[in-house]
């Protein structure tokens, strides 16, 4: 008899594969599968010895399993961080199979130590997965210690539907008016404008960031920064930035082909995507080829592609690639013979020159790369793009956002410069160039890669929509733009530019002393000023693109202290709440409307005294930008209270023995939906309406290898 489980798991079947057969594709036994489930989890430390990671990735972010791992070492010129399964001698892993097997098991072992395998408890010959039950328990045993890499099930018989490979080529700091196919006349980039020739061209694309890390998320999320749990303020990534961003639910791009089939794998100079290091997080590539501790990395990654590309011929999945070229990124440094290739005018600062130098170089690099792939170009979608631009007007030498100067660099304002991108896109098997001249957003490049591919983005949290219809030319109205970066947030709707000094992403540190100021706003027409020269004034114009500025309803912690007095006894309360980071913001209600509310506001905090009070009356408040926890005193009748006095205690705040002059956390009450219940005597209740965003007090620190390949790269003096 099947069982609820499997009638279930068949029922979910049919609606995720969409007519497609649970054995039509390879499934990769380091990703989550809704119908297999691995027995006995373990629980136990990571290996010691070797650097090791979790591979949050096995059980939808919930699951941490020391046998299933990021193993990461250095090879050669690279450091690889790759998905196994690291099994000690005698050790072993079951997988729970509920569907008919007609499958061989592959993996390769980095140590060449085979381990046993058996399924349903008989021993499995040249590892075929023969089985008609819905039930089936798939062991693997090791005689001696195993470790285990490109682990899945090959179906004996595949599907009739063969998935494109997909190439993912970024290359660093790329403007978007350098390149010869959007109107470049530096003659930098003569291979990519050869390959334009078969390609769709978006002239007008925009990246939603404007430094790497939050900026290749989108590549990897189709979400906004600010929705994906890593600060982009700073470099270090926080312990609970991870665990939030794991135990999202978001499903990055990575992995989501991956569970389809792919093998995804990640060759390039960009530091921010592996979790050994405090300045990454582990989007779910399969494996990591990363070359960011070289100084010259360009010639090294290309190499790295051609190895990966012979090697992956006896891979029978089909395959997707993130390539990653740091260069032009600074420092500007081209090899000689590319010193002089830019076409530029006389007066041309050096540091332009010798950027578009590394263009070229670059370009020339990308050409071996097709040339790798040869005929096999026609069974690939391509895009080729970049994760941000470079500032070069001397207007913007300094941002009026953080005050950092920012000539010739990145990530510090959503100017035109800062943002402005190519987007190449090659369908499998495109002849033709089409170019598209309405506005496209790099939140757009995950559905639409999904879309090109044949895949669903409906069960996707996505903040961008697929390409396809610009293409076919079936929207009418131009997309509008929205961005985040380092203190500004901008959006743009027509010719009308309009960004935003803001704290809302700013994060404890050196970078940040805690103070809150002004937040001016910039507004452009970028028809009469295309360079982005003069702010002008339209109150008008603001009033109308101000809503567009992001921020969701639920995205700060929502605190709340209701006053309850029902008797006929006079109670004067005075409650002091502060912030050493930050800056108290008060919601329009209840105590603060009251005439004889007595309410001093300062930088760090808010003083106010009700009296009397009669009934119940609250105030709502929250701390802003939204990274750390207040501290609230409260006074009733002169006294300061203490947990249990004055009708304060358990389910609301323990200030114990808080003053005015001293104050001291506190455990609160957290409110999921519904506040707690009024009183039927005189208290003061204290609880809070969570976020999503967790708050915490810890400091991360960089370890000395990430601040030299920060160093390294210009990000950091």
């Amino acid at each position: 008899m099947i069982s609820l489980r499997k009638i279930f798991i068949l029922f979910l079947t049919i609606i995720l594969a969409s007519g497609v057969s649970l054995g039509a594709r390879p499934i990769n036994l380091f990703y989550y599968h809704h119908a297999i489930k691995i027995l006995r989890p373990d629980q136990a430390p990571l290996p010691p010895g070797k650097k090791f990671t979790h591979n949050t990735y096995i059980g939808m972010g919930s699951q941490k399993d020391s046998r299933f791992v990021n193993l990461n070492y250095r090879e050669g010129y690279s450091d690889v961080s790759k998905k196994v399964l690291f099994l000690k001698q005698g050790q072993s892993v079951e997988f729970q199979i509920d569907f008919p097997l007609d499958h061989k098991l592959h993996f390769e072992s980095i140590d060449k130590n085979i381990p046993e395998i058996t399924l349903n408890g008989k021993p499995v010959a040249s590892f075929v997965l023969l089985s008609e039950s819905f039930d089936n328990v798939l062991k693997i045993s090791a005689q001696k210690q195993s470790i285990l890499t490109s682990l899945f099930l090959l179906p004996g018989k595949p599907g009739s539907e063969k998935k494109s490979n997909l190439l993912f080529l970024v290359i660093d700091s790329l403007r978007g008016d350098v390149p010869g196919f959007n109107g470049g006349k530096y003659g930098v980039t003569p291979n990519l404008d050869e390959f334009s020739r078969k390609s769709l061209v978006f002239e007008k694309h925009y990246v939603n960031s404007s430094w790497t890390r939050p900026s290749t998320l989108i590549f990897f999320t189709g979400q906004y920064p600010s929705k994906t749990y890593i600060n982009f303020w700073d470099y270090p990534v926080f312990e609970s930035e991870k665990k939030a961003f794991y135990a999202s639910g978001i499903q990055t791009l990575p992995d989501y082909l991956s569970r389809k089939g792919y093998k995804t794998v990640l060759i390039g100079n960009n530091p921010f995507f592996t979790d050994h290091r405090a300045i990454g997080v582990d989007v779910g590539f399969e494996e990591v080829y990363e070359f960011s501790f070289l100084e010259k990395d360009t010639l090294h990654i290309t190499n790295q592609f051609k190895k990966f590309w012979d090697l992956n011929k006896k891979d029978p999945r089909p395959v997707f690639v993130f390539l990653n070229y740091n260069d032009p990124h600074k420092p500007y440094e081209p090899p000689f013979e590319f010193v002089n290739t830019p076409k530029t005018p006389p007066g041309t600062d050096p540091r332009k020159k010798a950027y578009l130098g590394e263009v070229a170089f670059v370009d020339a690099e990308v050409r071996k790369v097709f040339e790798k792939i040869g005929d096999s170009m026609n069974q690939f979608l391509v895009l080729v793009t970049s994760d941000h631009g470079e500032v070069m007007n001397p207007v913007h030498a300094r941002s009026p956002f953080n005050g950092v100067y920012t000539l010739f660099g990145h990530g510090q304002g959503l100017y035109e410069e800062d943002i402005h991108t190519p987007l190449l896109i090659k369908l499998p098997g495109q002849e033709n160039s089409k170019r598209i001249s309405r506005t496209s957003r790099s939140i757009d490049l995950f559905p639409s890669i999904l879309d090109f591919l044949g895949f669903d983005t409906k069960p996707l949290s996505i903040d961008g929509s697929s390409l396809r219809p610009l293409i076919k030319g079936k929207e009418s109205e131009e997309r509008m733009y929205y961005g985040e970066s380092r203190g500004v947030k901008g959006v743009r709707k027509g010719n009308f530019k309009l960004m935003k000094k803001t704290y809302e992403f700013h994060r404890r540190g050196p970078a940040w002393d805690g103070r809150v100021g002004p937040e001016p706003t910039f507004l452009y027409d970028l028809d009469s000023d295309p360079q982005e020269s003069k702010a002008i004034k339209n109150v008008e114009i603001e009033k109308k693109l101000s809503p567009f500025f992001f921020r969701e309803k639920d995205s700060k912690n929502l605190y709340t202290i209701r006053i309850t007095n029902p008797g006929k006894e006079e109670k004067k309360v005075k409650i002091q709440i502060r912030s050493s980071i930050g800056k108290i913001q008060l919601e329009e209600s209840g105590i603060t409307k009251r005439n004889d509310t007595i309410l001093n506001e300062s930088p760090y905090g808010v003083f106010l005294e009700a009296n009397p009070i009669e009934g119940s009356e609250e105030i709502q408040f929250s701390v802003y930008p939204d990274v750390s926890v207040p501290d609230v005193a409260i006074s009733i009748n002169g006294n300061y209270s203490t947990r249990g006095n004055f009708g304060v205690g358990d389910k609301d705040i323990f200030p114990n023995n808080c003053s005015l002059s001293k104050l001291e956390c506190f455990p609160l009450y957290t409110s999921y939906g519904k506040p707690p219940r009024k009183p039927r005597n005189f208290r003061v209740q204290f609880w809070v309406y969570p976020s999503g965003q967790k708050i915490t007090d810890e400091s991360a620190k960089l370890e000395t290898e990430a601040i030299e390949i920060l160093k390294k790269q210009g990000y950091i003096q």
